[in-house]
């Protein structure tokens, strides 16, 4: 498991020095090279804490609910919420996804008392607006002059449409929304 882990790393950061490579270095380091230091460490220390906050969320729901969850052990997915290819068969799984959706929200109520939910739900807020404030970060600090609501705006709208199941795992749907609304 570790090995084929490594493989898709190695890949992963394969493809992405090469398209840095074959789209503009020049330009990449140039924006590199006059960003702050300071405002790349925050963003950088902003993206670390956003990602403890959603940690400790499942760490949470996963705690309360008796499961445990460790790296490298990941389930299979529920082969009734998968959509599948054929195109006659949206409408029953869009149901069936409803009907999931419907059932662990019930079954949620049962697994937090209301003082944990309330902590569940500004830890939420607080996550979801750290999202468009680090892309307002990385739109100034690369010399876009964008205000902050039409960052939030484009931000929301680009995570809304990489929900919808285009791809597997939502793949490119966030970033090719953020590049065609700005």
């Amino acid at each position: 498991m570790h090995s084929k882990r490594s493989i898709f790393w190695i890949i992963g950061l394969t493809l992405i020095t090469i398209l840095i490579f074959y789209f503009g270095r020049e330009e990449i380091l140039g924006l590199l090279i006059k960003a702050n230091p300071k405002t790349m460490g925050g963003l950088f220390l902003l993206q670390i804490y956003t990602l403890g906050l959603t940690a400790f969320q499942w760490h949470l729901m996963l705690k309360k609910a008796g499961a445990t969850c460790s790296p490298g052990r990941e389930t299979e997915p529920d082969q009734n919420v998968i959509l599948e290819k054929s195109a006659g068969k949206i409408y029953q799984k869009f149901r069936t996804i409803i009907a999931f959706t419907k059932k662990a929200s019930a079954n949620s109520r049962y697994l937090v008392n209301f003082r944990e939910r309330i902590a569940l739900i500004i830890i939420s807020t607080l996550i979801w607006s750290l999202y468009p404030l680090k892309v307002y970060i990385v739109c100034r600090m690369l010399f876009i002059d964008v205000d902050f609501l039409t960052v939030a705006m484009v931000t929301y709208t680009a995570y809304m449409i990489s929900m919808v199941p285009l791809l597997p795992g939502g793949l490119g749907s966030f970033e090719g929304s953020m590049a065609l609304l700005f």
